[in-house]
């Protein structure tokens, strides 16, 4: 009885097991989305991350290369999960893209277009911010029939900042639903409309959508404010009061 009292202390808030690998983004907050990364608003974050895009230049017409370095992040709060991005493009271009795109079901596939859809997120250029879905290999999104999506765009003279937000459980059955220890795997492509180029992340991430595999994707964590509801102490207390009950009954059958 004492031992499961005691494993039942310890199983409370467990997090669901992983079918990703790679980088795990978790902190809570809300941000405020305004194209401003103040601090404290992202405690966690992949970055900065460096990368080359061959692509054609939109003026000269002509293939070059172009190195840019971006820096992703994430938050969650009770409500929400929270998205922001910096990246080294000055240029405000009409079709620039910034798009995170999903493993609703955290089991390291993409699925298939036979079947159902995964969710996507991100700046779609002229369409400004949209919630959208995709699925393998057809990895181009295509608009959802419910924008669960907020979000902003802020260019200056040393990158461009994307900052979103989706709601942890929209009541979409195309979208993803987390809850507290929840994981979903994701995967972010930008491209700069004035290079046509693409960069991605993870460096794969292309070719795990071409052939379904989504397991080297990095994940985001839902996570808790660090304070135990109130419901949560009830279990402790009757746990703890279990538990000492038990050492009382051993500690009397001793002495007789």
């Amino acid at each position: 009885m004492l031992l499961a009292a005691f494993t039942l202390v310890l199983a409370i808030g467990l997090p669901s097991v992983s079918a990703h690998s790679g980088d795990v983004l978790s902190g809570y907050g809300t941000p405020t989305l305004d194209g401003i990364i103040s601090p404290g608003e992202y405690d966690s974050c992949s970055g900065p991350i460096s990368q080359v895009s061959i692509g054609r230049d939109a003026t000269t017409d002509e293939y070059t290369e172009r190195t840019y370095t971006f820096t992703i992040c994430a938050a969650n709060d009770s409500e929400n999960t929270y998205y922001a991005v910096t990246i080294s493009d000055v240029t405000e271009d009409e079709t620039d893209r910034a798009e995170f795109l999903f493993d609703n079901d955290h089991d390291g596939a993409a699925v298939s277009c036979e079947g159902e859809v995964e969710d996507g997120l991100g700046y779609a250029g002229l369409s400004g911010f949209l919630d959208r879905n995709y699925c393998f290999p057809f990895w181009v999104p295509a608009s959802d029939s419910h924008q669960d999506v907020a979000g902003v765009r802020l260019v200056t003279d040393v990158g461009s900042v994307y900052e979103l937000s989706h709601p942890l459980d929209s009541g979409d059955p195309e979208d993803y639903t987390l809850s507290l220890g929840g994981t979903v795997g994701w995967c972010f492509l930008y491209e700069d409309g004035s290079h046509l180029g693409t960069i991605t992340f993870p460096s794969d991430c292309l070719h795990g959508l071409s052939t379904g595999d989504a397991s080297g994707w990095p994940h985001i964590e839902v996570v808790d404010n660090g304070e135990i509801p109130v419901a949560i102490y009830g279990v402790i207390l009757v746990a703890a009061a279990a538990a000492a009950f038990a050492l009382i009954y051993v500690m009397r059958r001793r002495r007789k």
